[in-house]
């Protein structure tokens, strides 16, 4: 076992302890019918003698993911989370962080600091966004920019129809303005469209 699976290892038996699970370089954490997850990331340049990482946090709503008709008998991969956050926007700088794992690395060191914020920092992080209540205040609270913005308008508004809450005529419009006259709104049509035939009922 080289030394960047053996500490995935160590720090799925602390995981494990509070109820996550361990799929490849992600874990799991079930809780209000949704996903909480930590993804070990490798940097696509590691060399054969060092391994360049980091950590990443997520969180699958499985409103969204019906929605999506994603299949929910499988646990979703990172890249298909609603919210993400880098675990170095959690430390002090908020930059993102990377370790670094050589035949020099002193692995216990490097395990006691890893589980230290995983524990500390990232668990309670996730914990705080793992409900579609919370998903739905930091979206309402959170304008970004970008792909980012398009993705949390569609979310959002995912979640508002489902709840049948009253902010989803104004986020329809957050919508439609956003992507008025640009490649986007063709996306937000088929969405819109697609929101209300599903839950016409509801």
């Amino acid at each position: 076992m080289d030394k960047f699976q053996e500490l995935i290892s160590r720090i799925g038996k602390e995981l494990k302890l509070k109820g996550w699970s361990k799929k490849a370089n992600t874990f799991y954490f079930s809780q209000y019918n949704n996903w909480g997850l930590l993804y070990f990331q490798r940097s696509v340049n590691n060399q054969s003698n060092k391994t360049s990482f980091t950590i990443n946090l997520g969180v699958s709503s499985t409103v969204i993911r019906a929605f999506n008709e994603d299949d929910l008998t499988k646990r979703p991969p990172f890249e298909d989370s609603h919210w993400t956050l880098r675990i170095g926007d959690l430390m002090p700088g908020k930059r993102d962080y990377w370790w670094e794992i050589d035949d020099n690395i002193d692995l216990e060191v490097l395990y006691l600091e890893i589980k230290d914020h995983i524990l500390k920092l990232a668990v309670p992080k996730i914990e705080l966004h793992l409900s579609d209540s919370a998903l739905e205040e930091n979206w309402l609270k959170k304008e970004t920019s970008g792909p980012e913005e398009l993705k949390r308008l569609i979310n959002l508004t995912v979640l508002l129809k489902y709840y049948k809450k009253d902010s989803f005529d104004s986020k329809v419009l957050d919508l439609i303005n956003y992507t008025k006259n640009n490649r986007c709104e063709y996306l937000a049509n088929v969405h819109l469209t697609q929101l209300n035939n599903l839950y016409a009922t509801k």
